[in-house]
């Protein structure tokens, strides 16, 4: 029994660092989006310059390259700008409407690659799970981090329209990798509890929540 909580705890640490490399990787990818966006934007202004229907052309082409590019997200926090405008990317490529409601000042209390996980790992699976619909009215995500009293609350809400079977709290999962998504699960509360927190997740009326 030791050794099989060992072996677990082993997998929840490599799962960690896995996720720090890929924040900072993100990390990376986010500014040199954000720099092809100044570089759009300074592209416009010249374009006003151009005279005919080739400047009205390209004007057009490069507003909408900005409107798809342009996904960052300002919080006031450089952990929470990173996975938002990643995940705002992502969602604006798959047609998925994506909102934020960040009302919170002190998130910093949450180590940088323990925010980065459970932040990370809630948006991915609401991803997954919208991105399976045929209907862009179901493809819809919300995210809201907000202070109540001395709590930090994390609340993941993404639609969904179908059956759920819990055990012990949580849903059991229908992936074939059920071992890495059992995981994913373990390591977000794990770390909800670290800061004596917990996680709660429920479906209804069509919204499946995660509460962190």
């Amino acid at each position: 029994c030791d050794l099989s909580t060992q072996r677990e705890a082993d997998a929840l640490r490599n799962m960690l660092h896995l996720q720090y490399e890929n924040y900072k990787a993100k990390q990376e990818s986010v500014d040199l989006i954000n720099q092809k966006c100044h570089d759009l934007k300074r592209q416009i202004r010249a374009l006003k310059l151009v005279q005919g229907e080739e400047r009205d052309r390209l004007f057009k082409e490069t507003e909408e390259a900005v409107q798809f590019y342009d996904a960052h997200v300002k919080t006031g926090n450089d952990v929470l700008d990173t996975i938002l405008t990643e995940k705002n990317f992502v969602c604006t490529r798959q047609g998925i409407r994506f909102s934020c409601n960040i009302h919170a000042e002190h998130m910093d209390i949450i180590d940088v690659i323990d925010f980065y996980t459970i932040v990370s790992n809630g948006l991915d699976n609401a991803i997954e799970c919208v991105s399976g619909y045929e209907d862009n009215e179901k493809k819809v995500i919300n995210v809201a981090v907000l202070e109540r009293g001395s709590m930090l609350h994390i609340f993941i809400d993404n639609y969904f329209d179908g059956e759920l079977e819990f055990r012990n709290g949580f849903p059991v999962t229908s992936k074939d990798d059920k071992g890495y998504h059992g995981y994913g699960v373990k390591s977000m509360q794990m770390i909800a509890k670290k800061y004596g927190g917990d996680i709660r997740i429920s479906v209804n009326n069509h919204t499946f929540s995660l509460q962190i």
